[in-house]
């Protein structure tokens, strides 16, 4: 689960960083799209917290431990359009499979339900990328 967060954080990192550095025509509907991803993240990122750490009498991580953790997953460049584009579609693929491959969920109230709601945000901003980043 901890991993799931720090690549979310990552992500959302990388939405603000992608948020001032597109340029050109597209800036404006790109500006806005890394909004679009990221803003739902905090609020997946605190029910996960509640729900998983807290539900299991853990300690939440220290916010210093999730960027730790993140920073080994935010992309180091932003280079044009396109390749913050790829590196937007590499990061969300990633937080969808580790999604995916949560073993840590089963019997969790209320986490299976938060993980398809992640899952699907997630799935709907990986198809869009792969048709905006698609090769005509």
């Amino acid at each position: 689960m901890l991993d799931l967060i720090c690549v979310l954080t990552a992500l959302q990192i990388y939405c603000k960083d992608a948020h001032y550095n597109f340029y050109g025509v597209d800036f404006k509907p790109l500006h806005e799209w890394v909004d679009e991803i990221s803003e739902p993240l905090g609020d997946y990122l605190d029910e996960m917290k509640e729900n998983y750490f807290l539900f299991n009498n853990t300690l939440v991580p220290r916010g210093v431990d999730i960027n730790e953790g993140a920073k080994d997953y935010v992309p180091t460049g932003l280079g044009s359009n396109l390749e913050i584009l790829n590196n937007l579609l590499a990061l969300i693929t990633m937080a969808h499979n580790k999604v995916n491959n949560l073993s840590e969920i089963n019997g969790i109230v209320g986490l299976g339900d938060l993980m398809g709601r992640l899952d699907s945000h997630l799935m709907k901003h990986i198809a869009l990328l792969q048709l905006t980043t698609k090769e005509v």
